[in-house]
């Protein structure tokens, strides 16, 4: 599944779980997207999210403060019952 979305900003992450007693890093894309064609029936506007990303993914290198602003692709696998974000697809240098 693809989601166009525009990347509004960045939050470092850095805590230890109270659940699990693990370590927590990486960062929180925040970001602005269009309305589903589902959302539609009873929304206006545009929709929020946030996304995290693990320092122990590769995605992790492709955030940077130099996205901020940028329009990109937000891909996720989805095994029927969860999504997780596989890929951060964004523009062609000009």
């Amino acid at each position: 599944m693809e989601m166009k979305a525009k990347i509004l900003g960045i939050k470092s992450v850095d805590y230890v779980s109270k659940k699990t007693g693990q370590p927590v890093q990486g960062a929180e894309l925040h970001f602005v997207r269009e309305l589903s064609s589902r959302e539609v029936e009873n929304s206006v506007g545009q929709a929020v999210g946030t996304v995290f990303v693990s320092v122990k993914s590769p995605l992790i290198e492709r955030i940077s403060p130099a996205i901020i602003g940028k329009e990109c692709e937000l891909v996720y696998d989805f095994d029927g019952r969860f999504s997780s974000l596989s890929d951060i697809v964004l523009p062609a240098k000009a």
